[in-house]
């Protein structure tokens, strides 16, 4: 496979890469180099922005690679990385982080090649993290539930439909100038990637029912344990556990019943709009557009 020749214009090292993020709203190429420690080789045609293209997702499955994405081979197996690289330029890759070597990008698409790539995520996961100024709300909740997503659509500027992160890719392209972000996991059906709960570092920690088994009372107790200092954890006013661990964490407690309905001012959803300054007629917009979307995708299945 033909190279990408050191020291030849493509490949842009760090030491002459401009190292200033302030300003920026969202990660480019230029950032992931200074993160990682690592240099970047462009294509003989490089992306339209060079070394300041923007990164606009972070994939770790393959086959959900499409046009402008990275894909990033933390999930894959070393030996494949190559061959994966490749698979993904054919599929519309921006660009690929692997640990293939000498890698030659397809035009207009860039190759950054690190030891470790789940390491690499997680470490730019964290730089991402850091740099996020606005308040961020974590959310335990069980599967099929849309609790994660109304939250997230009724904090979103302007209201608009929005999905709350779920992964370290996720986080690692997290919006930077939005004043507050959603962290979904499904506490109640599987524990979460232990790096995604430890980097997050939730402002907000949601538990949005009672644990029911040892399991669920494990993982939402996990959750409340990452919550810094004097912070907020909203609670199922029954679930007397919690309350007991976010007092031990020396979090500030709120509490909501459990059977309030989506737009009751007792709800867990208006709860947390409520603390962040949003109006609860914002939850009740958020809800309904949540349900003219479910069914279209009910009539469209």
């Amino acid at each position: 496979m033909p190279t990408c020749p050191l020291g030849s214009s493509q490949r842009f090292v760090r030491s002459v890469i401009p190292s200033t993020t302030s300003g920026l709203s969202s990660l480019a190429i230029r950032d992931l180099a200074m993160v990682l420690k690592s240099d970047v080789c462009l294509a003989q045609m490089p992306p339209l922005g060079g070394w300041l293209e923007p990164i606009r997702r972070i994939v770790t499955r393959i086959e959900e690679v499409g046009r402008g994405d990275v894909w990033w081979g933390s999930e894959a197996p070393l030996a494949e990385h190559a061959s994966l690289a490749c698979q993904a330029w054919v599929q519309g890759a921006a660009g690929v982080v692997s640990a293939a070597r000498r890698l030659t990008p397809w035009p207009g698409t860039f190759a950054l090649s690190v030891p470790d790539p789940a390491a690499a995520l997680e470490t730019l996961a964290r730089h991402v993290r850091g740099r996020f100024a606005g308040n961020l709300v974590a959310v335990g909740e069980r599967a099929g539930s849309d609790f994660g997503r109304l939250l997230a659509t009724a904090l979103a500027p302007g209201g608009f439909l929005r999905a709350p992160l779920a992964s370290l890719a996720e986080l690692a392209t997290m919006p930077l100038d939005e004043p507050q972000a959603v962290v979904s996991w499904k506490l109640f059906q599987n524990l979460p990637q232990p790096a995604l709960l430890r980097l997050s570092r939730p402002h907000v920690a949601v538990i949005s029912s009672r644990p029911s088994n040892e399991q669920e009372r494990q993982a939402a107790l996990a959750l409340l344990e990452q919550l810094p200092e004097r912070w907020l954890a909203v609670l199922p006013d029954d679930w007397h556990l919690g309350k007991r661990a976010a007092e031990h964490a020396a979090a500030r407690i709120a509490t909501f019943s459990p059977t309030a309905g989506a737009n009751c001012p007792k709800s867990a959803a208006c709860a947390v709009a409520l603390i962040l300054g949003v109006s609860p007629a914002a939850i009740e917009v958020a809800r309904r557009r949540l349900e003219r979307e479910k069914s279209r995708e009910t009539k469209a299945a």
